[in-house]
């Protein structure tokens, strides 16, 4: 079910932002969102949210991704979207640099 989800995410952020910027900030986006959720599952106090939480929302993409792969693949998969964690971190600080 997350592999699903996620592949439906990343395929509407590909269909309607076109360049990989968009799609690293996409990447970004998926990441906090799953993490915002936890959070406030773990916070809430109800068991009955926090049990629906983790059955229905991956704790982040990298949990999605040693859940469907493993070895080399896995390997590989980890270190691009530890690529795409460090575009958009230089993207938000040159953003913010440009502000200033």
């Amino acid at each position: 079910m997350d592999l699903i989800i996620l592949l439906v995410i990343v395929a509407l952020v590909i269909f309607f932002f076109k360049d990989f910027t968009s799609f690293v900030y996409g990447i970004g986006i998926i990441e906090l969102f799953f993490k915002i959720v936890h959070l406030m599952s773990e916070h809430i106090g109800s068991s009955d949210f926090s049990l629906w939480v983790n059955k229905n929302f991956p704790v982040s993409i990298e949990a999605i991704l040693a859940k469907y792969s493993s070895g080399l693949l896995y390997d590989v998969f980890c270190w691009l979207l530890i690529i795409c964690y460090l575009i958009l971190l230089f993207n938000l600080i040159k953003y913010v640099v440009k502000r200033k």
